[in-house]
Parts: C-alpha cells; sequence; structure tokens
C-alpha cells in the first residue's frame, strides 16, 4: 500500500539509505547469479528484492542500482512488472561496476552487517570471499558464524553448511544442533567436553562454538557494553594490490573458556599467480590447555588430504588450503553419508522429505569437514591458512608454494611473491 501511495502522490517515503541496498548483491553476486549461502536462507538466486532494487534505481537515481536491474533481467530473463510500472525511471543511465571511468573499488566493508565482500573482477570468474564478524548478536536468523568466511571460483569452494529447508517447521534439530551453528561454519570452535549449551531454555549440541544470549531489546543491548554487543570488524583496508580484514568474536563465545578469537584476513590480488590467494590468520587463546582449538573449513565434495594440503573441488572450480601453522598440526576429514552434519557423535541430518532446492535455488548443503587442530595443548595458539584457487586440472599446488616466516613476535608466509607478516 505505501508503495502505491507513494507512486500515485509524489510524496516519497523511502529513506536515502535505500538507495544503498544495492550495492549488497552487486558486491556479492558471484557473477554467475548466485550469493554464497549465509544465514537462514531459501534462495540463493541473485533476483533479490526486486521491489529494493527498482526503487533504489528509479526513485533514489542510483545508477548502479539501474545497472543490476538490467543485468538480472537479461541474464535470469526476471522481472517484476508491479515495481516496473509504479517506479522503473528510463531516464536513470545504468552504470556498471567496471565503467573504466567510474570503477567501483573491488571491496567493500559493509559496516552495520559485519561484513566485507571482497573480489578481483566483475564476472563469472571472479574470486569472491564473503568475511564476516558483526559488531551485535541476535538469535532470529542470524548464525553463530563470527570470524567465518565463505570462498567461491567457477563453484562453490569453502561453503556454509547445512540448509534452512522450505516447508520445514521453523527450528528443526537440523536448524538448532548444526545450520545455525559455529560448527557449520569455516570459523574456529574450542571444544569443552563437559560444556552444556542451551537455546530457548533447551539443551542443544555441544559444538564448542559460539553461544546463543539473551535477544535485543533495546538500542542500548546492542551498542558497546550492551548485552548483544560484540566488536566486529577492527580494521578494513582495501587497495588494488590487496583487500585486509580484521574481525575479533571473543565476546561470541563463553569468555570463560575462549579469552580470545581473533581473525585476520589478507585477499592479495596482484600477484605471481593467476588467480587471487586469501591468508588467514587466527589467535586463539583458551582458559585451558585441555580444551581442543579446531579451524573448520566445509567443502561440497569430498576433499584429499596429503600432508599440510587439503584439495577439493566443486563445479569446475579447485581449492587448496595449506595449513602453514602450527607446524605438526593434524588435519581430520569428517563428513559423508550418515555423517554429513555431525556434532559431538551426533548427525543432525535435513528433515526427511524436506526441500533443500538446490537446484533451482542455488544452495549446496554440503557434506565434508575439515578439521585442523594443534599437535600439542597449550592455552595460546595460532592458526595460519593459505587459500589457493584454481581451475580443475591446473597444476598442483605444492607445500613450498607457501613458506612458513616466524619468530618470537611474529608468524608469516611467503607465497606469491608476497611476504605476509601477523603480530
Amino acid at each position: 500500500n505505501h508503495a502505491v501511495w507513494s507512486s500515485a502522490t509524489n510524496d516519497c517515503v523511502y529513506y536515502p539509505w535505500r538507495g544503498q541496498l544495492p550495492y549488497f548483491w552487486i558486491y556479492g553476486d558471484r557473477g554467475d547469479g548466485i550469493f554464497h549461502g549465509v544465514g537462514d536462507n531459501f534462495s540463493n538466486t541473485s533476483t533479490g528484492d526486486w521491489g529494493s532494487l527498482v526503487v533504489a534505481a528509479g526513485v533514489l537515481k542510483n545508477p548502479h542500482a539501474a545497472w543490476y536491474v538490467r543485468n538480472l533481467s537479461e541474464r535470469r530473463s526476471y522481472r517484476d512488472r508491479f515495481w516496473d510500472v509504479l517506479y522503473g525511471d528510463k531516464s536513470v543511465k545504468p552504470l556498471a561496476p567496471d565503467d573504466v571511468a567510474n570503477p567501483l573499488p573491488l571491496s567493500r566493508h559493509f559496516q552495520h552487517a559485519g561484513v566485507v565482500l571482497m573480489r578481483d573482477r566483475w564476472d563469472d570468474r571472479s574470486t569472491l570471499l564473503h568475511f564476516k564478524c558483526s559488531d551485535f548478536i541476535s538469535i532470529n536468523h542470524h548464525h553463530r558464524d563470527e570470524n567465518a568466511f565463505t570462498l567461491s571460483y567457477r563453484g562453490r569452494l569453502a561453503i556454509d553448511s547445512g540448509s534452512y529447508q522450505k516447508g520445514s517447521s521453523y527450528g528443526t534439530p537440523h536448524w538448532h544442533n548444526y545450520f545455525t551453528r559455529t560448527i557449520a561454519h569455516n570459523s574456529i570452535v574450542v571444544f569443552d567436553p563437559s560444556q552444556t549449551m542451551t537455546l530457548y531454555g533447551s539443551d542443544v549440541s555441544n559444538d564448542g562454538g559460539q553461544l546463543f544470549r539473551q535477544e535485543a531489546r533495546a538500542l542500548a543491548d546492542l551498542q558497546p557494553g550492551g548485552h548483544a554487543s560484540l566488536d566486529g570488524i577492527l580494521r578494513f583496508e582495501n587497495r588494488d594490490d590487496f583487500t585486509y580484514g580484521w574481525g575479533d568474536a571473543t565476546k561470541a563465545y563463553d569468555t570463560g573458556r575462549v579469552a580470545l578469537a581473533q581473525r585476520e584476513v589478507a585477499y592479495l590480488r596482484e600477484i605471481s599467480r593467476a588467480h587471487p590467494v586469501v591468508v588467514v590468520f587466527d589467535r586463539v587463546t583458551s582458559t585451558d590447555a585441555s580444551l581442543s582449538k579446531r579451524f573448520v573449513l566445509h567443502t561440497v565434495e569430498q576433499p584429499t588430504v596429503q600432508g599440510s594440503l587439503m584439495v577439493a573441488a566443486h563445479d569446475t572450480g579447485r581449492l587448496t588450503s595449506a595449513t602453514v601453522y602450527p607446524t605438526g598440526a593434524q588435519l581430520s576429514l569428517f563428513g559423508g553419508a550418515g555423517a554429513e552434519y555431525r556434532v559431538d557423535g551426533v548427525n543432525y541430518p535435513l528433515e526427511a522429505g524436506g526441500d533443500t532446492r538446490a537446484a533451482n535455488a542455488g544452495i549446496y548443503p554440503g557434506s565434508w569437514r575439515l578439521e585442523v587442530t594443534p599437535g600439542q595443548a597449550a592455552t595460546e595458539d595460532y592458526f595460519l591458512h593459505v587459500l589457493f584457487v584454481d581451475d580443475v586440472g591446473a597444476p598442483a599446488v605444492s607445500s613450498s608454494d607457501a613458506l612458513l616466516v616466524a619468530d618470537a613476535d611474529a608468524i608469516g608466509v611467503v607465497v606469491a611473491d608476497w611476504t605476509v607478516v601477523f603480530p
């Protein structure tokens, strides 16, 4: 009703910030009309919220939104004529993100969402990294996924695992115990077998991950000092040759067990390899050395592990994850039939007969994960990983392609003509 009223009376009811919404779709589109699957979602296809796109283009005159509307209509043969008739404005000239005279930066920090999207180009050969660390916590539709990332190149390489099944009742055992939990995301878990986790007053699986906390009821709850406040992205920097993000997820965990959980990500564009390289560095401190710290990485297909390397392919893209530190780390694979969504010895499968909508909605729940654990117990641990993307059939990555550099004050890696060092 408000849309019709606004169109009929020229009394605009849309705030200017709505003109910025399409950038989340523009940056998050892999270039083939598919988004990374994050949070609760029924579809990862990029028809988006057509009304918001057309309002941004036709009412708020955003030329990039006009480009995305045209791009979607041509690429996916999709339009919603109701919104087009109300708000379409052909006088707004579409502006492509890679316009030669006015190109968009290749990365963007969506500050309020706590999301950094990093890419190297704007077509379907883009290497797209989605890094999330929000500065607040909620329950409904918000997963325990701070400091998690997803990665794609010519396929879904590092994924958010599980599925929010359409047609199932809200809050299935799969949703409570796996899909929304840290263990289902490419993040860090710190496992204490004696820990009890609860949601809505009921026990849920113990994944060693981030906690469900009391829902925010007021703005003050979300602001620094509030019970639902987190630290989020501490620093973001984007240059032509790299993008850098630093997230602090410490407060998302049980701070009686986890004293520090920080992740730094460096996305290297201008390198000697054909595709960008991603460097991921984690600082994790537990209050007890006996707690098991695990770096978790999910894939669609079954990976292979050889020494410090894990290799997984999907569609025509290939991911190689090199564990550079800790030296002597243990790399373990979990998954396969009957164990796809296992947490602490129990599998929480998708609802029988439920519709995962993989074929027509771009959702691939995955069925495998890598867990990397240090070789020795300690309260203070560091993980350093290098992620290489390639086409299937490209020459194999060697462990010598990512060489450790370390001293008493820093840990880093020499890779693809770069030296990347973290204090």
